[in-house]
């Protein structure tokens, strides 16, 4: 679906809503998959897969948000703020992983990676 969108809007800036809709259904979505099914497959209650795969999403929307912006491959409108979305997600991320209550050796990992995509990003600007 973000492939439909995206190519939809090809030749446009795009506004947040979309933008947001394109990385979301394409590279946050596969990664939230990922993290659901790793969820399901180790026995997790309904709450925490539904909590594991909010933080696929929000790993994948920083992670694209940051190759776009490094790799300038999106045309984005000048009202559009990058910077306040990956802000908006890390302190999402945060939150949900402290919701968790993980033991360190499960939340250290993906709090490194969240961490050093933010931190990759946010520097850039």
């Amino acid at each position: 679906y973000g492939e439909v969108i995206q190519s939809e809007n090809r030749g446009q800036l795009l506004d947040q809503d979309n933008y947001l809709k394109i990385i979301t259904y394409k590279t946050a979505a596969l990664i939230g998959l990922s993290c659901r099914s790793a969820a399901r497959l180790a026995g997790a209650d309904p709450a925490a897969i539904a909590h594991i795969d909010r933080l696929g999403l929000i790993l994948g929307i920083l992670y694209q948000l940051r190759d776009d912006v490094k790799d300038h491959d999106i045309a984005l409108r000048t009202d559009v703020d990058v910077m306040a979305v990956a802000r908006s997600l890390h302190v999402e991320f945060g939150q949900i992983l402290k919701a968790l209550d993980l033991p360190p050796t499960a939340s250290a990992p993906l709090a490194t990676f969240e961490r050093l995509i933010s931190q990759d990003f946010l520097a850039d600007q």
